[in-house]
């Protein structure tokens, strides 16, 4: 960021500049979690690099959950049918539609990523 642009926000805003050490202003914050701070914030930093990795592989078991579910639905729905109903395997269909829907949002949040 140009030094201007931080001297507009800090005048829009209206508040006192940070006053950052030397690490602070040139070492990611995550970085510096990952390798000076607590036991606790080193796990949560260390857990969130491999994040991508994770949310990818989820995507892709979520998609083939709804691949399998969707059709099966389907079929289980119509092997017998009581006056019209279908029968109560048909309740997959809408979880594979919910699984679908959340492995569609997780695979176009990580493209949008990039």
């Amino acid at each position: 960021m140009r030094k201007g642009r931080r001297r507009y926000w800090h005048r829009w805003y209206g508040q006192p500049r940070a006053k950052l050490g030397r690490d602070d202003q040139t070492i990611a914050s995550s970085i510096l979690l990952a390798t000076k701070g607590g036991a606790a914030q080193r796990a949560i930093v260390t857990w969130h690099f491999g994040w991508a990795d994770d949310r990818q592989q989820l995507a892709s078991r979520l998609h083939t959950l709804a691949l399998v579910l969707l059709p099966l639905g389907f079929f289980t729905g119509e092997l017998v049918i009581h006056g019209g109903d279908p029968e109560i395997g048909i309740l997959l269909v809408p979880v594979g539609a919910l699984v679908l829907l959340a492995a569609i949002f997780l695979t176009a949040r990580d493209v949008g990523g990039r």
